[in-house]
């Protein structure tokens, strides 16, 4: 397998185009600039060799499996009979049962009910078909979801989210982020709880509503006060330079309220400042 980062439309007519093309199947689409192609290993080192002369980027996947090409065909029957069982629990289970958060198959790029995921078909379908990622995206965009959170140990996917977006009809501004961060060292171990509360904090800070109590829950804490916003450390002055140059140093009139007028009747520390 190996992802292209490239023109989807322009590597899909190349491949269809290619002699390679009995041996080279789509295995999917993540987003407009990222396409992953799965197959015989010689061929797929041909094209993607002839592509990288080009100046077009491949990288070739670490896996044993060329996921949903034709080489999938083989295993398709046991599959099948492992599976079968799938329609005799469904028929055990009342529309009651089934998942309460709505679920967008990057098979069909439709949401699933309770009849797609019952059957072995379908499920046989999400081994050998393309990956339709960024149709599946394009789709939750269009019905207003504008928050992705991409959970696993590495956002690979954040990036395709982003490209989506940027060519979306969608024009409302959505928030991306990821949960755990892979170190860029890998000999080392990454910080997982660093990582989640940076999450968590982007979207507190996005708008979204956090239940940060549950981060202190049965543990010491103290709550402190800060600014709301950064400061700025940039000196604003009203002194022009007349004000500047009639005055000298130092400036004991001010050069917008002139000078201060000492009320004799208020001499405690809340005297009002008057000036003329």
């Amino acid at each position: 397998m190996a992802a292209i980062l490239h023109n989807v439309a322009e590597i899909e007519e190349r491949l269809k185009n290619s002699k390679c093309v009995n041996e080279i199947d789509v295995a999917a689409i993540n987003g407009p600039r990222q396409i992953v192609v799965s197959g015989n290993t010689k061929a797929l080192d041909a094209f993607t060799g002839d592509l990288g002369k080009e100046g077009i980027r491949c990288i070739t996947l670490k896996v044993n499996n060329a996921f949903h090409s034709f080489q999938q065909e083989k295993i398709r029957k046991p599959f099948l009979a492992k599976v079968k069982y799938l329609n005799f629990v469904a028929g055990k289970h009342s529309l009651k049962n089934a998942p309460k958060v709505p679920l967008v198959s990057t098979v069909t790029t439709k949401y699933l009910d309770q009849n797609d995921v019952s059957t072995g078909s379908y499920w046989w379908r999400n081994i050998r078909s393309p990956v339709r990622f960024m149709a599946a995206i394009e789709k939750l965009l269009l019905d207003g979801y504008n928050c992705f959170l991409e959970i696993g140990p590495h956002p690979v996917l954040s990036s395709s989210i982003k490209d989506t977006v940027r060519t979306s009809a969608s024009k409302s501004d959505v928030v991306v982020s990821g949960t755990l961060q892979r170190p860029a060292d890998t000999n080392t171990h990454a910080n997982d709880m660093h990582n989640l509360l940076r999450s968590i904090s982007r979207l507190h800070v996005a708008g979204y509503p956090i239940e940060h109590v549950n981060l202190f829950k049965d543990l010491p804490y103290e709550v402190v006060s800060i600014p709301t916003y950064p400061w700025q450390h940039v000196f604003c002055s009203g002194i022009t330079q007349k004000a500047e140059k009639t005055f000298l140093f130092p400036v004991k009139n001010h050069p917008l309220l002139g000078k201060r007028l000492l009320v004799s009747h208020l001499s405690d520390d809340t005297s009002p400042n008057v000036w003329r």
